[in-house]
């Protein structure tokens, strides 16, 4: 049997079972999908929960880094410190 005879087959079976599903079918395969749309969701909200993370520690060193601007320009003569 060649690989193209063996394809055909496999379609025509997949056609055949997927007519002979009925309708008693539907609610598992869309259970199925729920629960796949849910795990997707879960990993979105835990990527978004690693990103917001990611900010709040880029905040965090921005606040620090102004800071320390701020302390060190202070301490500048006025000659040399920046205008605002």
């Amino acid at each position: 049997m060649n690989n193209a005879h063996s394809a055909g087959g496999q379609r025509a079976l997949a056609i055949r079972t997927k007519k002979t599903e009925g309708p008693e079918s539907k609610p598992a395969t869309m259970e199925a999908k729920l629960a796949t749309m849910e795990a997707q969701l879960a990993t979105m909200e835990a990527q978004l929960a690693a990103t917001e993370a990611q900010l709040a520690a880029m905040e965090a060193k921005l606040a620090t880094t102004a800071a320390k601007m701020a302390q060190t320009e202070s301490t500048w003569p006025k000659s040399r410190r920046i205008l605002r």
